[in-house]
């Protein structure tokens, strides 16, 4: 395993605009059922907080096998939610992994941070598919 110099990480970012954070008309072609899309994410929101946990770990443990693992599951579960930019930040937090390109790592998992922070602001309005869909059209 790469060391990485773990002093530059600041921990989570603010999003610049949360709105933003859900692509509804990716998200409306993966799952055209907006009862089935409520149900998901509630579970993105159950279940993708232990993933970037497992993040900040993999990084603190500088343990690169881990965090490429837990970078594609991220990606994957943020791309299913239509959360593209969230989805890209994972993608290329995984890449920077899987070609040992340490010194990114830091400043990937800032972006994956800001990102889950929007998803996550825009999930608890109880009005979100409708800014969603506002944002986007």
């Amino acid at each position: 395993m790469n060391s990485m110099n773990n002093d530059n990480y600041s921990g989570p970012q603010v999003p610049a605009d949360p709105t933003a954070a859900i692509d509804w008309k990716d998200l409306y072609n993966r799952i055209p059922d907006e009862a089935l899309i409520i149900q998901f994410a509630a579970s993105f929101k159950e279940n993708t907080h232990s993933l970037i946990e497992k993040l900040d770990e993999s990084l603190r443990q500088n343990n690169i096998e881990q965090i490429e693992a837990n970078a594609h599951a991220l990606k994957g579960a943020a791309a299913n939610l239509g959360a593209v930019l969230l989805a890209k930040a994972a993608w290329q937090l995984e890449y920077a992994a899987r070609n040992r390109q340490c010194p990114q790592f830091h400043s990937q998992m800032q972006a994956i941070h800001s990102e889950y922070a929007g998803v996550m602001e825009l999930l608890a309005q109880p009005n979100w598919i409708e800014l969603a869909k506002t944002y986007h059209s």
